[in-house]
C-alpha cells in the first residue's frame, strides 16, 4: 500500500521528532531518513521539501514532540506501521550509538504504532545487525 504527500508528511515529522527529542537532528540520523524516505516512495527532488517542512512543524512542536509523534502515528495506515518503525530505528541507530534515551523512543513509538513487542524487537534487532560497530550504552535502570 502506498502512503499519500499527507501520510510521508507524518512519517517526516515522526521520524524528525524523534531524531530531535534530544534538542537537535544528528546529521547521521537526517541522512538515514533521507534513505528510507526515499525507500517509501519519496522522489529525490521532493526529498528537501519534505524535510525542511517537516523540522519547521517539528521545531514548532518542540514543547511536545511526545504529542506531535502520537498524533501522526494515527494518520499512518495501520499496514504502515512496521515499516515506519524500520525507518525509525533505522535513523536512531544511524549515529552508532544506542543509550536509554533512544530505547526509551522506540519503546514509546512501538506504543503509539500498535506494534506487538515480538515485532519491535525483531526491527531493531535486525537493525543493531546492519550496524557492526554500534556501541550500546544501555543501564539497568531503562529495564524498569
Amino acid at each position: 500500500m502506498a502512503m499519500n504527500k499527507t501520510q510521508l508528511h507524518s512519517v517526516a515529522r515522526i521520524c524528525l521528532a524523534l531524531s530531535f527529542l534530544d534538542g537537535d537532528v544528528d546529521a547521521a540520523e537526517l541522512a538515514a531518513f533521507e534513505l528510507a524516505i526515499r525507500d517509501l516512495g519519496v522522489p529525490k527532488s521532493d526529498v528537501s521539501d519534505l524535510i525542511d517542512s517537516a523540522l519547521r512543524d517539528v521545531q514548532s512542536h518542540a514543547r511536545n514532540l511526545d504529542g506531535l509523534i502520537a498524533a501522526e502515528c494515527k494518520k499512518v495506515p495501520k499496514a504502515q506501521h512496521a515499516g515506519l518503525f524500520e525507518a525509525a530505528a533505522h535513523m536512531v541507530l544511524a549515529d552508532g550509538e544506542l543509550t536509554d534515551a533512544e530505547c526509551l523512543r522506540l519503546a514509546a513509538l512501538r506504543s503509539f504504532l500498535g506494534l506487538p513487542e515480538a515485532a519491535a524487537y525483531a526491527v531493531v534487532a535486525s537493525v543493531a545487525h546492519s550496524e557492526p560497530k554500534l556501541k550500546v550504552e544501555v543501564t539497568r535502570a531503562v529495564l524498569q
